[in-house]
Parts: structure tokens; sequence; C-alpha cells
């Protein structure tokens, strides 16, 4: 073996005991391979649920009959939100789009917003009216009759009352007992009825009519002034209710 051969043979020993380098360079690569070290993404939390919160809409019942758009703030916030550290409180505003037809009950569902705003419920709470009251789709209207009686606005003596046939086959012991009092011939009836958008609907019943239409216990329906229904072109209707 020549004097070069045998310096060659020292260098390669000499290469394999000594422990391998890692440069810059390497680190490098290796991070962008997504060996040694790791990336953001590995030490990034993650998103934890918060808890729901549920909260009332009020809606008019002009709300719920014709639509519309409401805008609503919440603070949010308290000790620890959940997240174990202190949390400041915030306003968060959310639009909700009152459709035609809702009831109460409804519910309005938005998602979390970030780490630290829970996921709202809202839930529809129909305020009463002054003059209409809602059953399903349809609104009910209540007239009072004048002169009505828990007899349903029927005399007594006319009624056909087995008691009332009984007395007059009995004889008069008080012949100085006054006649009953003839009563005064029925007059129209005009009705007048606000309705939520604003409108106000009108009739009059005319005076020969009144007596088979407007008594109490009787209803009167007029259709298509009722409440939207969900999904459809159609409305209920205006039940007109006397007592």
């Amino acid at each position: 073996m020549t004097p070069q051969q045998q310096q060659q043979l020292l260098l390669q020993q000499q290469q394999q005991q000594q422990p391998p380098t890692f440069g810059l360079d390497d680190w490098l690569r290796s991070m962008m391979s997504g060996g040694g070290g790791g990336t953001q993404q590995q030490h990034r939390r993650p998103r934890r649920p918060l808890k729901e919160v549920t909260r009332t809409l009020s809606c008019t019942l002009a709300d719920l009959y014709e639509g519309k758009t409401k805008t609503v703030t919440l603070t949010i916030g308290n000790n620890n939100n959940g997240l174990g550290r202190q949390q400041k409180r915030r306003q968060e505003q959310y639009t909700i789009h009152v459709k035609p037809g809702w009831k109460a009950g409804t519910k309005i569902k938005f998602p979390q917003r970030g780490r630290y705003v829970p996921p709202i419920t809202f839930v529809v709470e129909e305020a009463p009216h002054a003059t209409l009251e809602r059953r399903d789709a349809d609104l009910i209207y209540r007239h009072k009759v004048v002169g009505s009686s828990s007899d349903g606005d029927v005399d007594d003596t006319t009624s056909g009352n087995p008691r009332d046939q009984k007395r007059r086959g009995r004889r008069k012991k008080n012949p100085t007992k006054e006649p009953p009092q003839r009563q005064s011939p029925p007059k129209p009836v005009r009705l007048s009825i606000a309705l939520p958008d604003g409108t106000v609907w009108q009739r009059t019943i005319p005076a020969d009519r009144v007596p088979r239409i407007v008594k109490a216990g009787q209803s009167l329906t007029v259709p298509d002034l009722g409440m939207p229904m969900k999904g459809t072109l159609e409305r209920g209707n205006l039940v007109i209710e006397f007592y």
C-alpha cells in the first residue's frame, strides 16, 4: 500500500468517527416537510364549544302578520366564559328576519362566534294584541251584543221553555200585573275592526239580518283576513264571535 493510499484510508476512518452535522438549511427543510420542530398548527389549541344561550324575541302581532327585520344587541361575557380565564364583556349584534306567519315558540339559531361568543337561540314570544286573539292561522275578534243575556239574547217569555208554558197555563193571581214590554225593532249593526297591518275592515249588518246573525254564541267568518300560513300564499280567517 502506497503512502497516498494509507492517507486516504486514515481520512475515511476519521470521517466515520465524527457525528453527523445538522445545519440551518437542514433544519429549514425539516420544518417545511413537517419533520422535527413541528408546525404552528400542531401547537394551536382546538376551539372549545361553548354552552348554548337562549333568549326571547318579543314580536307584536303586526310583526308576525307582515314580517319585520329586527336587530338585537346582546352583552356577552362572564368571569371565565368556561375557558378558565378572565374575559371582557362585549356587545354582539344579531339581525333576525321575522317571516310572516311565524308562531310563538319559533326558534332562530346562531352558531358560535370565535372562541368567546357562544351559540345563541332566540325563541319567538308573541305580545298580546289589544283587540285580536290569534288561534293558529285565524284572528278572533269578540263583539258584545247590546242587551244580550245568559240565555243567548232570547226572551224567556217566548222561548218555549216548559216552565214558561206551565206559568201560562195557570190562572193569573195578580190581575194588575203589568203586561210585558214590547221589544224595540232591531237596528243595523256596524262592525269596524282594525287589522294588525293598520287597515280597517268595516261592514254593516242590515236590520233584517241582525236577529239571525248577531246573537250571543254565534260567529261570523271573513275569509283570507287572518294570519299568513307558512310556506303558502294562503291566509287564515277573521272570525267575529258575538257574546
